[in-house]
């Protein structure tokens, strides 16, 4: 009677998996784009009929930070991180390796060190839309192999030289790129020149860490960039940015002007926060904004106890903020209060929501 009874069991699991299996592919599909891409791939030991499909997914994340190597018990010289790199830049290629124009990626999400690994996994993005793969959305988040605070001149040059090397071996990879992060790279205004005009699609760029060295703005310009995160960063100029949303500013160069303003017509929020130490320079917002750049969302951070803000009188004030309608104030020293604050109220008539 047991041995019968399983007998069903089986069958009747089968008869389940045959049903899910007569699927079109389109669904199965979707079922997988569901599911983590080892999970994906971990589906094609169920039969046959699902061996192709986690090639044909249409999202990929492949993420460093949660990538697990396999134990297989050898030591190897490469480090940690190197040997994450090569495991990701393995599944780029398996996953991309027969992507043609049939098989489109709806959303690529490749998060890796800038390591002498990393051009593998760029090429591998690369050649698949060299056999004219499209790709819908694309991010690459290019991680630096040392926190950005212990890095020396020496690490950020060679860290650029990577970086470069992958821009001009694989720029088909970066010109379809929709977001990009990069950390801990020196540029040049060649560099972001070169950089910005191959990423012809980009709507969204963060910085971290990344100066040319020198006392001069870096010049940015571009027409589709919505979105734009500065971190550690030299003063940039934003020349030309006609999409220009939203921008945030942190931690920026103690004497230097974290920003000049440029075209910016659709302009809406700026965030800034520091922590201001003894040596950096008091900024006037009506200054640091222009007339190309009245603010309808202002998120200000003060992470210590000195302000890096002067007040100012609504004369100067209010021709910059006089469409601001969303202000926030984080970490207020609190011998400040909200008597501070007062100086930014006045100035914004049209101001609907204070938080702090």
């Amino acid at each position: 009677m047991a041995a019968a009874s399983n007998a069903g069991c089986i069958l009747e699991v089968e008869q389940q998996e045959d049903r899910l299996s007569k699927l079109p592919d389109d669904i199965l599909l979707s079922v997988l784009d569901r599911l983590d891409v080892r999970g994906a791939a971990r589906s094609s030991i169920l039969s046959r009929r699902w061996r192709h499909l986690p090639l044909a997914i249409s999202r990929i994340t492949l993420d460093v930070k949660r990538h697990k190597l396999k134990d297989d018990g050898s030591k190897s010289a490469l480090s940690k991180k190197a040997r994450t790199n090569l495991s990701v830049a393995e599944a780029a290629r398996s996953l991309l390796a027969r992507r043609d124009q049939r098989q489109a990626v709806r959303v690529l999400y490749l998060r890796f060190y800038l390591g002498d690994e990393t051009m593998g996994i760029v090429r591998a993005v690369d050649d698949a839309m060299a056999r004219g793969c499209s790709i819908g959305k694309a991010t690459f988040v290019i991680l630096g192999e040392k926190i950005d605070t212990r890095c020396t001149d020496e690490d950020l040059a060679g860290h650029a030289a990577r970086f470069l090397s992958c821009l001009d071996a694989c720029p088909r990879a970066f010109a379809g790129l929709t977001t990009l992060h990069v950390e801990s790279v020196k540029l040049g205004q060649p560099d972001i020149n070169n950089l910005l005009g191959t990423c012809g699609r980009l709507k969204s760029l963060s910085l971290l860490n990344c100066d040319s060295g020198r006392d001069t703005a870096l010049v940015v310009q571009h027409p589709r960039i919505a979105v734009l995160k500065l971190v550690t960063c030299g003063t940039i100029q934003l020349r030309w940015l006609p999409e220009l949303v939203k921008l945030t500013c942190e931690c920026w160069l103690p004497s230097r002007d974290p920003l000049l303003f440029g075209h910016v017509p659709r302009f809406r929020t700026l965030v800034l926060a520091t922590n201001c130490t003894s040596d950096y320079k008091i900024l006037r917002l009506s200054e640091l904004l222009d007339e190309n750049a009245t603010v309808r969302e202002l998120w200000m951070g003060f992470d210590s106890e000195r302000l890096w803000i002067q007040p100012e009188g609504p004369r100067q004030l209010a021709p910059r903020l006089s469409n601001l309608r969303i202000l926030n104030l984080q970490k207020i020293p609190e011998e400040c209060g909200i008597t501070w604050t007062f100086f930014l109220l006045e100035a914004a008539p049209l101001l609907e929501e204070l938080d702090d």
